[in-house]
């Protein structure tokens, strides 16, 4: 059996990112003074229409929207009676689990790539069929 790997975390880094101080790739982000002084300033404006904050908002819901139906897809703990144990690569695994604590907080691999695959299966359900039965006639 091997061992399993911890990971550390650099909890500083990842304050500064939280906080918005930095960007993921380390980068110092800009204020917003210096951000107003390179976008050029526009005089004499046209009065925006009425349903521009409007659209701005449903982009907004839009986003909160796929967010709570992603979580409630891929995040949530199924507990499952019989498990089977399957690989993946090295380096998919890495990136899921530095990713998957941060998500949610009992999220683990397995779960996870569980939640991920029975969507898939549901989702290509007709495709998987016909294929399958592609297959067997060729077969026969």
């Amino acid at each position: 059996m091997t061992k399993r790997e911890a990971f550390s975390v650099n909890e500083e880094r990842l304050k500064e990112i939280m906080a918005k101080e930095t960007s993921a790739d380390g980068t110092p982000k800009k204020s917003q003074a210096e951000e107003e002084q390179q976008v050029p300033q526009v005089q004499d404006t046209p009065e925006k229409s009425p349903t521009a904050p409007r659209k701005a908002n449903r982009t907004a819901s839009a986003v909160t929207e796929k967010v709570e139906k992603y979580e409630t897809t891929f995040l949530s703990r199924k507990e499952s009676v019989h498990r089977k144990q399957t690989y993946i690569s090295y380096e998919t695994y890495r990136k899921l689990a530095r990713i998957l604590p941060l998500l949610s907080e009992r999220m683990t691999v397995p779960v996870f790539l569980d939640n991920v695959l029975n969507h898939h299966l549901k989702q290509y359900e007709e495709e998987l069929g016909e294929l399958v039965r592609r297959n067997t006639q060729n077969t026969i």
